[in-house]
């Protein structure tokens, strides 16, 4: 028999040899959004992502990039721009630049 094909609730495609029922499935808890950007921001750290973007993703709490930048508004360009030049302006103000 060949692997069960399955589609998951959290992800929303088919996992391969999911053996869980329907019910534990969607019992599955999605992260909030809090978690996800912690989790985002060990990630940026860990590798070595501009810290000017880690400063943004904190104090935004939302990232741009490639993927995502054509559904922002303007207005959320304009506060990503304005928190990553915060940010170097705060490191030049504090010489670690």
């Amino acid at each position: 028999m060949g692997a069960e094909r399955r589609f998951s609730p959290m992800y929303g495609e088919c996992l391969e040899t999911d053996k869980r029922t329907d019910e534990e499935l969607l019992s599955i808890t999605k992260p909030s959004k809090p978690e996800i950007i912690d989790q985002l921001i060990e990630l940026l750290v860990k590798f070595n992502v501009d810290p000017a973007i880690t400063y943004a993703v904190k104090k935004l709490n939302y990232v741009i990039t490639d993927y995502n930048v054509k559904s922002m508004t303007q207005e959320q360009k304009v506060k990503w721009i304005l928190a990553m030049q915060e940010y170097y302006t705060l490191m030049q103000k504090n010489g670690m630049q």
